[in-house]
């Protein structure tokens, strides 16, 4: 992609070890009969009298055969080799918590689609959006369930955003999103139902009671005229972001 984080989220591994691991064998083990068939095609060749004319030609289409299933297995092993260096190029992208593209991507998306505005002169909006009241699970019920909640939060901001738009990590609890092809009170209305979704939402703990009282606030500018690298749209993302508000600390029940 440009495949960027979307409801599908990341492409599902390949778990082709032992199939790997098969055609690994088939390959070596054709190339091997292939070498054999071909120095004894060449020694009978190398013969005279009528007697090898019957072994020569019983060779050609097991030689013929041979090939085929050495050129089927390679290709196999090429296929899924391939398959798994997209898998690990993907990897590299994304935040091994959340799936949201790393910082780093988001700079890259962000230089390809400056060159793109400046060819097309399609416009879009940065959203920064920064989650409170995870450190405070964290502090209180552990790590593991402030990533539970993380994800969760993570995946409702994909949920409330177009198909196909590139949400990246920036650091802690603060996230991002390119909105392409739209301006700031566009985006507005793309992204104006992820504070009440947010809200709204809660983590059972069983008896260690229920996670809620959390909230996320936004802030957007225009790219590029807010900055024309990540760190010049992302602070003037920070500036249109509304101060905390003096809520109570998420609640369990």
């Amino acid at each position: 992609m440009n495949d960027h984080l979307t409801r599908d989220q990341t492409p599902a591994p390949v778990h082709s070890t032992s199939i790997e691991m098969k055609l690994r064998k088939i390959f070596i083990g054709c190339l091997i009969l292939c070498t054999l068939i071909v120095g004894h095609l060449f020694y009978v060749l190398s013969g005279a009298g009528r007697s090898t004319t019957l072994i020569r030609f019983s060779l050609l289409p097991i030689l013929m055969w041979t090939g085929v299933v050495t050129g089927y297995a390679f290709h196999a092993l090429w296929k899924i080799s391939e398959q798994r260096r997209l898998q690990l190029a993907e990897a590299a992208r994304r935040d091994s918590l959340t799936a949201a593209y790393t910082a780093a991507y988001m700079e890259e998306l962000l230089a390809q689609h400056r060159e793109e505005v400046y060819e097309s002169g399609q416009s879009a909006t940065f959203c920064r959006i920064s989650f409170s009241g995870v450190e405070k699970v964290n502090n209180d019920y552990g790590h593991a369930a402030g990533d539970i909640v993380l994800k969760d939060l993570v995946g409702i901001v994909v949920q409330c955003l177009p198909p196909r738009t590139p949400v990246a990590r920036l650091a802690g609890m603060e996230f991002c999103a390119l909105l392409a092809g739209t301006r700031p009170r566009q985006a507005r209305s793309l992204v104006g139902g992820i504070p009440a979704r947010v809200r709204a939402y809660e983590l059972d703990l069983a008896q260690r009671g229920r996670i809620g009282g959390l909230d996320a606030l936004l802030g957007l500018a225009a790219f590029p005229g807010g900055g024309e690298d990540l760190q010049a749209i992302a602070q003037a993302a920070r500036r249109a972001t509304p101060p905390t508000p003096s809520a109570p600390p998420p609640a369990t029940r």
